[in-house]
């Protein structure tokens, strides 16, 4: 549902809707929404629409393998998935495919993960695609927090830093929206690592360093 003072039982706040379009116009790109239901074929009119609009198509919700979750087989019926699920954390259901070669990434539902499913994704093509160099740098800083991971899993925690340390972590779930208003920087943890202990030297991202300028 829209943003409203009042939510009824069993109804979500369609925050995506509002931070997804932020963050493309953050890229140079221009915005234009639609609402679907969790029907296939509802689904299935607007990609198409979209594919024969737009340079690309993002979705979001409707990734996961489980019912009611249709996008991803409403995208293989009119066009080809590609890439369904990859090892990243928050993130994992993400979908890419092309419908008509028009180029379509699918994000989760989930706020905080369809909002690193962009930033790792999708920014860098938004950029490309009109000409535009995209290259944030990645900086070393001191980790005053322990976070555990998991071996064959990249994750990038939201995290706050300043110019020395990375001084809290943020990550409660993939839904939690507080983590990417309250922090500053992306840390990457490797899928080669298990996680970092305190005074590790680790990797950030500052989230201003992946904007247009």
């Amino acid at each position: 549902m829209e943003p409203s003072k009042t939510i009824e039982k069993a109804h979500i706040i369609n925050s995506n809707k509002y931070l997804i379009s932020n963050m493309i116009k953050s890229t140079g790109g221009i915005v234009n929404t639609e609402h679907c239901e969790d029907d296939i074929e509802q689904v299935k009119t607007a990609v198409l629409k979209a594919s024969d609009e737009y340079d690309i198509i993002l979705t979001t919700g409707g990734t996961a393998i489980s019912k009611g979750d249709v996008v991803v087989d409403a995208v293989n019926l009119i066009g080809k998935v590609l890439i369904h699920g990859v090892a990243i954390r928050p993130g994992k259901p993400f979908g890419f495919g092309k419908v008509k070669n028009t180029p379509i990434f699918m994000l989760s539902g989930n706020p905080s993960a369809a909002i690193t499913q962009f930033d790792i994704f999708i920014r860098k093509y938004i950029f490309e695609i009109q000409g535009l160099k995209y290259d944030p740098p990645v900086l070393k800083r001191i980790s005053k927090v322990k976070i555990p991971s998991n071996l064959g899993r990249t994750d990038y925690v939201k995290v706050s830093s300043d110019d020395k340390y990375v001084n809290y972590s943020l990550n409660k779930g993939s839904g939690i929206i507080h983590s990417t208003v309250k922090g500053n920087s992306y840390l990457i943890i490797d899928e080669s690592e298990e996680g970092i202990n305190k005074g590790d030297i680790v990797n950030i991202i500052f989230f201003k360093t992946m904007e247009l300028n």
